[in-house]
């Protein structure tokens, strides 16, 4: 069985070329190991669409380990507390008026 000596690794988002031992790429800061070949479920924007709009605030774990650079994950954690602070607030507001047409 041959050998081979690994000089660098392309990053699977950018291609940009890094180290055999980065985990994380230094120009889009995307992780560059997958636990399955097809890569993870939340890094397909349809699934992540959907955890956003039914997890909010407490999806941001998840939406941190996406595959995504830094920025997009920072700008999808920053519509997720919008996002949750507006379902908050509609509904608070939705409660008090169906309250109080019942108090008359």
């Amino acid at each position: 069985m041959e050998t081979f000596s690994v000089v660098s690794i392309i990053c699977p988002s950018c291609g940009t070329e890094l180290e055999p031992t980065a985990d994380v790429c230094q120009e889009c800061g995307a992780s560059t190991a997958s636990d399955r070949p097809d890569g993870n479920l939340m890094d397909r924007p349809w699934m992540l669409a959907i955890v956003v709009l039914h997890l909010g605030l407490i999806g941001i774990p998840l939406y941190w380990r996406t595959k995504y650079s830094i920025p997009i994950r920072l700008a999808i954690i920053g519509f997720s507390i919008v996002y949750t602070i507006f379902v908050v607030v509609v509904t608070i507001r939705v409660l008090r008026y169906v309250y109080h047409a019942f108090q008359g």
